[in-house]
């Protein structure tokens, strides 16, 4: 009867560990970020900007800004859609460009710290490709203040 009485506390505290819940990466399902199921035409958006992701990894950028265009189109309130526009913008150095994206995408992720975050991030690698140092750091600690995990490699 003893050992039942720690395995059950035990047992509780354990469900709560980070093993049962996945890493946050920019390559998970964006589903997952949602705390409860969000309305139809914003799967559908979700759906559209997975499916622009995929092509990015593929270098079928073109493809990808007009999945991402479509994405827009059924929800402009997608923030991830705004990020991967960003990132197609640094990848391609249009730098001042992926900027207004990433203003976009800090704005409506206020309910996702990761990809708010993540979207610091890509300012500051932004602004430490145009030469501006001080403004990338600030950028950069921004998005580990808001959420402490981030892979901040890319940075260095």
């Amino acid at each position: 009867m003893k050992h039942l009485l720690l395995i059950i506390p035990l047992s509780l505290s354990l469900s709560h560990c980070a093993i049962f819940f996945p890493k946050k990466t920019v390559d998970a399902p964006l589903l997952n970020f949602y705390k409860t199921s969000p309305p139809p035409h914003t799967k559908v958006s979700l759906a559209l900007t997975e499916e622009a992701r995929n092509l990015m990894s593929e270098d079928q950028n073109a493809l990808a800004i007009e999945k991402l265009n479509k994405a827009l189109a059924l929800d402009p309130y997608n923030p991830f859609a705004y990020y991967f526009l960003g990132r197609l913008h640094y990848k391609n150095l249009r730098y001042e460009k992926s900027l207004e994206f990433c203003a976009k995408a800090r704005q409506l992720a206020q309910e996702f710290p990761f990809w708010k975050a993540q979207s610091y991030l890509l300012t500051g690698l932004n602004w430490k490709a145009m030469g501006q140092t001080k403004k990338a750091e600030f950028h950069f600690k921004k998005a580990q203040s808001i959420f402490p995990e981030i892979d901040l490699s890319e940075a260095d």
